[in-house]
């Protein structure tokens, strides 16, 4: 037996009376040479196609999820979780930081990278924004235009208030932002060839955000990243690192906008909630002369009272009831997928509904 082509094709033509609308008992087949040939139409109503579903994406079902012993669940219910904290070890010989400034700072364009547009290592597609923009670029090779002019900083290690070349070594702040809900920030940021950005929230300890190691003219640049920011305490530590003695800067600002304020808005007008300008003069929060953490925590500057922080994750693990679900179903036509998949949610959707199925092999009760 054939399979339905979803065309309904009409063989014969019944004569019908004009005036009464009734069949008169004349008919003719369906010639096509003939002026009142009818052509097949697609009908699939009348003619189904031959569709099969089948179940795909199976898991067992819970009938309840836990956490391992002294873990809880994550705010956003994606995971554990299990914070710890000690006290951080304090610098023997703590440095300061001096401003610096330089006509060469920033003099390129300024990049912001949406969220998702970016890896861990700064490769990505980003915006050019602000060229003519003094707030985020020194196209006039001034040496008071620019972020990094702006915010840029230094270690002076032995305090005669110039910068000193300490190579090779990661040196930064640290900010902290407690948010009630989950959002997006925007962290600028710049230095002399590498610069990171590295975050301790929910999600864990001390996890790339991105470090960007790409150019030897890193300073001539400032660039801009959307940052997720997850419910509760954000701890964001914020360092540059280079690998040449001039010129020696550093510089970050957190900015609390969107991303259409980019195009919108002039630099000056943007909400700048935290900047290393502020910090010229302070001591460095990390680095060999900075707080130090054991491996494993990440230093919270807590208001001048450092705290070393740890976020443990760990999966959520269920009960199994012993039965195998699927999440969703997919088509196939005469044994071939065609492209449809649907979530198995019964009264929804077109397809077949899958229940789930006794099998405690793959799903053991526990």
């Amino acid at each position: 037996m054939l399979d339905n082509t979803g065309t309904l094709v009409y063989q014969w033509l019944v004569q019908v009376d004009r005036n009464t609308g009734h069949p008169t008992g004349l008919r003719k087949p369906n010639d096509p040479a003939d002026p009142d040939y009818v052509a097949p139409e697609e009908n699939l109503s009348a003619c189904p196609l031959p569709y099969v579903w089948e179940p795909i994406d199976p898991y067992c079902e819970a009938t309840s999820y836990y956490c391992a012993p002294g873990y809880v669940i994550s705010p956003d219910s994606s995971h554990c979780m299990k914070e710890g904290s000690t006290v951080a070890t304090v610098p023997v010989t703590p440095a300061k930081t001096v401003a610096v400034k330089s006509t060469l700072f920033t003099n390129y364009y300024a990049y912001v990278f949406s969220l998702g547009s970016y890896s861990n290592t700064s490769s990505g597609w980003p915006s050019y924004i602000g060229y003519s923009d003094t707030f985020w670029t020194n196209i006039s090779g001034s040496d008071s235009t620019g972020p990094m002019n702006r915010c840029g900083l230094w270690v002076d290690t032995n305090n005669d208030g110039t910068p000193d070349a300490v190579l090779n070594k990661w040196i930064g702040f640290v900010a902290t932002l407690d948010v009630p809900e989950d959002e997006t920030v925007f962290i600028g940021i710049g230095a002399t060839t590498n610069a990171r950005i590295l975050m301790t929230n929910s999600a864990g300890t001390s996890v790339n955000v991105v470090t960007n190691t790409s150019s030897w003219t890193l300073y001539q640049e400032w660039n801009v990243y959307e940052v997720q920011l997850k419910k509760g305490l954000n701890i964001i530590q914020l360092e540059g690192l280079t690998t040449m003695s001039s010129p020696l800067c550093f510089g970050a600002e957190i900015y609390r906008n969107t991303m259409s304020d980019f195009y919108n808005l002039q630099g000056v007008q943007f909400n700048v909630i935290w900047s290393t300008a502020s910090l010229r003069g302070q001591n460095i929060h990390t680095g060999p002369n900075g707080y130090s953490c054991p491996t494993g925590y990440a230093l919270d500057f807590n208001n001048g009272s450092p705290i070393c922080r740890q976020v443990l994750v760990d999966p959520i693990k269920q009960h199994n009831s012993g039965k195998l679900a699927y999440r969703n179903r997919k088509r196939l036509l005469r044994g071939e997928e065609d492209g449809t998949v649907e979530v198995n949610v019964q009264g929804e959707g077109v397809g077949t509904y899958f229940p789930p199925i006794q099998d405690t092999t793959t799903c053991p009760i526990n």
